[in-house]
C-alpha cells in the first residue's frame, strides 16, 4: 500500500494489525505508543518520556515535557485514547514495577528510539505500507502525527476539525481524537 503524506484511519488500523511480539516488546506496548502518537500528535522523544503521573485522565489531558526539560505542553485525549492508556497500564502494571514511565520494554526498562524505528520498520513492512515522498521508502514514526497547522482545537472541547476542504487532512478520520 503505498501511503500518502497524511494517515488515514484505515492506513493506521492496517498498521496496527501487523504488529507482532519481538523480544523486547510486547504488541500492546508497541500498538498503545503507536496510537499516542497518533492521537495526540506527540513527538516520539515525548511519548518516550511520558510518564504516568504527566497524564490527567479525568480531564482527558497529557503533558508533555520537552526533551531539554524546557517548557511543557499540554494535549487532549480523545475518549478512546483514553481508554486505550487506562488498559495499557493496568496490563503493563507487573513489567513498569515501581517506574514512573508509561511505555517500557518487556524487562521494564525504558523505550529506546533506536528499538522502536528498527520494529516500526518491521511493522511497515508486514504491513506492506510505504511512501511515496522522502529519502526512505519506509515512513517514520513521526510521520503518524497529524499535521499540528490542520487541527484547530475548540477551547473547552475535546473535539478537533481539520483546517478545510483543500487541505489533505480534511480527508483523515482523527478517531482517536473523538
Amino acid at each position: 500500500m503505498l501511503l500518502s503524506t497524511v494517515w488515514l484511519a484505515k492506513d493506521a488500523q492496517i498498521l496496527l494489525m501487523a504488529i507482532e511480539r519481538t523480544p523486547l516488546l510486547d504488541p500492546m506496548t508497541m500498538r498503545t505508543f503507536l496510537l499516542f502518537l497518533y492521537g495526540t500528535g506527540a513527538r516520539v522523544h515525548e511519548a518516550i518520556g511520558l510518564c504516568i503521573s504527566d497524564i490527567d485522565f479525568r480531564h482527558s489531558l497529557v503533558s508533555l515535557r520537552q526533551a531539554d526539560g524546557g517548557q511543557k505542553r499540554m494535549l487532549p485525549m480523545g475518549r478512546t485514547l483514553r481508554n486505550t492508556l487506562d488498559l495499557y497500564l493496568q496490563s503493563s502494571a507487573a513489567q513498569r514495577g515501581d517506574a514512573d514511565l508509561v511505555f517500557v520494554t518487556c524487562n521494564g526498562r525504558q523505550l529506546r528510539r533506536n528499538t522502536l524505528r528498527y520494529n516500526f520498520v518491521r511493522i511497515c513492512s508486514r504491513a506492506r505500507i510505504h511512501q511515496e515522498h522522502g529519502y526512505s521508502p519506509t515512513p517514520g514514526m513521526h510521520d503518524l502525527r497529524p499535521p499540528s497547522r490542520c487541527i484547530v482545537w475548540r477551547l473547552g472541547s475535546d473535539k478537533a476539525k481539520t483546517c478545510g476542504r483543500s487541505c489533505p487532512c480534511s480527508r483523515a478520520i482523527w478517531d482517536m481524537r473523538s
